[in-house]
């Protein structure tokens, strides 16, 4: 019979592989449509990345309300996803010695995957100061929509921030291209299934006793 509508040869949907631009699927190196599920799980790209001076001259790592989105589209297409801002809170604004408003939001915000509906929630804060109460306003809401996408986001994968949070984290590490991030994907899940050659080898010989000792019992 006819082959239904963004369904592969092999049964699975489109929707569930990376697409370019003109709709046709994201080949890696090796010739394979990239999955939804493998892009996300992919560390990002250095070039994605940004630093800051955090307190007491510590670097953090962030990526951009525009990267996140950005990814977004790349893995769920841009009419794929939606953001909505479940709760936000305004603290009492205050004036500085010059006169000028200080204002803060806190804000709840849940993206969705349309297409399965699965969705993640999470909160982030924003302030601003500004001599106009409305500037401040929206810059400080618009601060805290964005910090609760992020991290939101991040629990679709790695590749949308989740891997800054590690402990190992290093932005020097951090691949160069698709092609780099595909890589290290798959040598650490071949790793995570099968665990580094100098731990094989000193497993294989005492399977090997085992095996023995199990023959001869």
């Amino acid at each position: 019979g006819k082959q239904p509508l963004n369904t592969m040869s092999d049964g699975s949907n489109q929707k569930d592989f990376i697409e370019n631009a003109d709709g046709s699927l994201l080949l890696d190196h090796k010739g394979q449509p990239i999955s939804v599920d493998k892009f996300l799980s992919t560390k990002p790209l250095r070039k994605e990345v940004s630093t800051r001076q955090g307190p007491g001259g510590m670097k953090l790592f962030y990526m951009g309300g525009d990267v996140i989105t950005k990814t977004l589209n790349e893995a769920f297409g841009y009419d794929g996803w939606s953001l909505e801002v479940k709760d936000k809170t305004q603290l009492d604004p205050m004036k500085d010695d010059k006169g000028r408003y200080i204002v803060a939001f806190t804000a709840t915000v849940r993206i969705t995957h349309l297409r399965t509906g699965a969705f993640r929630e999470d909160c982030g804060a924003g302030d601003a100061i500004d001599r106009s109460l409305a500037s401040a306003s929206g810059n400080a809401l618009k601060g805290a929509v964005t910090d609760a996408m992020k991290r939101a986001a991040r629990h679709f994968g790695e590749k949308l921030g989740n891997s800054l949070y590690h402990d190992d984290f290093s932005v020097n590490k951090a691949p160069n291209t698709l092609k780099d991030a595909c890589d290290m994907l798959d040598l650490e899940r071949a790793k995570g299934r099968f665990g580094f050659d100098k731990d094989r080898k000193k497993m294989i010989p005492a399977q090997q006793q085992q095996q023995q000792q199990q023959s001869t019992a």
